[in-house]
């Protein structure tokens, strides 16, 4: 193996192709991901236990004041997601082992600490423990599709690269 441990053909600018095919661009594709799965977890799946518990939560139209927390929140979690699971990739890869699988497991392994954050808010919010168990099982399926994802891209970035080398 070459010494480009981006995972990506990189003939010019080394580092500046690095960055942005092994960071950028996958960190931009799991902020998608997050974004997609939070709306269908938050405003289609959770919405009936949101409406029942409407008294504990901000009124819709000072929460849209706020949305661009929840976009930076997932940004940067979306960005060290990638640089974390770009990390543990490389190595993977040189071992002869999927990055898709890694990206499933190391997925998974994210969104159980982000879930678990969630669900802990049971101990100060009066929701039903139910609400937050689906906070924990919704985050965990989003951060495995992550994983999935980003082990997808990796995969790829590889291939073209053996494909070019």
């Amino acid at each position: 193996m070459d010494n480009n441990s981006c995972g990506a053909k990189c003939a010019t600018d080394h580092k500046k192709c690095c960055v942005v095919k092994s960071c950028l661009l996958p960190a931009f594709a799991v902020f998608v991901v997050f974004m997609l799965s939070e709306g269908l977890l938050h405003h289609v799946l959770l919405m009936p236990a949101y409406q029942a518990t409407a008294a504990v939560w901000r009124p819709a139209a000072q929460m849209q004041d706020y949305f661009y927390i929840h976009l930076i929140r997932n940004a940067v979690v979306a960005l060290i997601m990638t640089c974390l699971y770009n990390c543990i990739a490389s190595g993977a890869v040189q071992q002869g082992k999927c990055p898709v699988g890694k990206g499933a497991k190391f997925g998974l392994k994210i969104g159980v600490i982000i879930g678990i954050t969630n669900f802990g808010t049971v101990a100060y919010l009066p929701i039903p423990m139910s609400l937050a168990l689906s906070w924990l099982v919704g985050y965990a399926l989003i951060g495995l599709l992550a994983g999935i994802v980003l082990g997808l891209i990796y995969h790829k970035c590889n291939n073209d690269k053996i494909g070019n080398a």
